[in-house]
């Protein structure tokens, strides 16, 4: 029985270690960001609550500042190489400007696992014939996608963003009527 058990006790720690290491791979296997995005009327303006992956975040923000040692928790220092790199990667082009508008950066704020990035996009309170351009982590990681769920008070649609396909023109779909704000609702169900 003890020459058996010298011969399970490596295969069961070999056995172990791949399920760790699929397990490790596992744990973040999908690379996509989602953005709620909202037409303020009276602004004019998108105004976006973009949800990133806080691992991928960080591994940028030491890229971008070469600072190896760099923290998402030290919002000082990071947040203005996040803000510059967002504003890079993520752009409207407006009919009849040749540059795209630049983003007015609102914040940050982190979870355990996730950080959401706050911005506003001014474009003039008109989507027809606004293209979006969002190539957000595309530079280091192949199979990313990100989405933006776009409303205004009509309206709504979903655009997917990839590498093949980083630039893509709104088109809200009307007859997906847009459902009313969180408080609209709960005012309603109140009565």
């Amino acid at each position: 029985m003890t020459s058996r058990t010298k011969t399970i006790g490596p295969s069961c720690l070999a056995f172990a270690a791949c399920c760790l290491t699929a397990t490790i791979a596992a744990a973040h296997p999908f690379h996509i960001s989602i953005a709620q995005v909202e037409l303020n009327e009276k602004s004019g303006n998108l105004e976006v609550a973009l949800r990133v992956n806080a691992v991928d975040l960080e591994l940028v923000a030491r890229r971008e500042s070469k600072r190896d040692e760099l923290r998402l928790e030290d919002k000082q220092r990071v947040e203005p190489v996040v803000k510059k790199y967002v504003g890079e990667r993520i752009l409207a082009h407006l009919p009849g400007r040749s540059e795209p508008v630049e983003l007015e950066w609102v914040g940050m704020e982190l979870e355990e696992r996730r950080a959401w990035l706050y911005f506003e996009i001014p474009i003039g309170g008109k989507l027809a014939g606004v293209e979006l351009e969002n190539q957000l982590f595309f530079d280091i990681l192949p199979d990313q996608v990100n989405t933006m769920n776009l409303r205004d008070a009509s309206a709504k649609t979903t655009i997917h963003f990839t590498r093949q396909k980083a630039k893509r023109p709104i088109k809200l779909d009307r007859k997906r009527q847009a459902s009313p704000p969180k408080e609209a609702t709960t005012e309603a169900g109140a009565r």
